[in-house]
């Protein structure tokens, strides 16, 4: 098999799999509740992939294909939650 013809193949499998990377977001953002503890989300969703502390209300961001979870957190426990396409630069 050439280079070009793997790539070509590689290429196609990636963009069959891409659906079920949104798919998985959406049932992991369906899973989270309001009130929800931190160490409850990080059970479900593991590590956050980045933290940013805004005003001692921390953000989580999870990637899941082209899809992001961000959940918000005050004293621990979930206070907003939303799912959004990732940001390209």
């Amino acid at each position: 098999m050439s280079k070009r013809t793997f790539i070509l193949w590689l290429l196609i499998f990636c963009l069959a799999l891409a659906p079920f990377g949104c798919d998985q977001a959406r049932s992991n953002f369906d899973q989270i509740t309001l009130g929800m503890s931190r160490p409850e989300v990080e059970k479900l969703l593991g590590q956050p992939a980045q933290v940013e502390d805004n005003s001692g209300k921390p953000v989580a961001y999870w990637t899941y294909g082209g899809q992001q979870l961000i959940v918000q957190f005050h004293q621990d426990r979930v206070q907003v939650k939303q799912l959004a396409p990732v940001k390209t630069n």
